[in-house]
């Protein structure tokens, strides 16, 4: 009884690093999807990336949010 608690509580233990990893990997691919869409774009994507992600600037959602 004790040793199918004890293999009960290791896999769970292991479900949930690989649950922890698995979301490590699907932010990872969001990020390098991203990377690549900044890369493939004109000189004027790089630039709003870098002063987005140096100075945390974000990108207006309306018109009137330039003024």
């Amino acid at each position: 009884m004790l040793a199918a608690y004890i293999a009960n509580q290791v896999a769970l233990s292991s479900k949930a690093e690989l649950d922890t990893l698995q979301e490590q990997i699907d932010q990872q691919k969001t990020q390098n999807e991203e990377m690549q869409r900044i890369l493939s774009g004109d000189s004027d994507d790089v630039t709003e990336w870098v002063a987005r992600d140096s100075y945390n600037m974000r990108r207006p959602t309306s018109a009137s949010s330039w003024m």
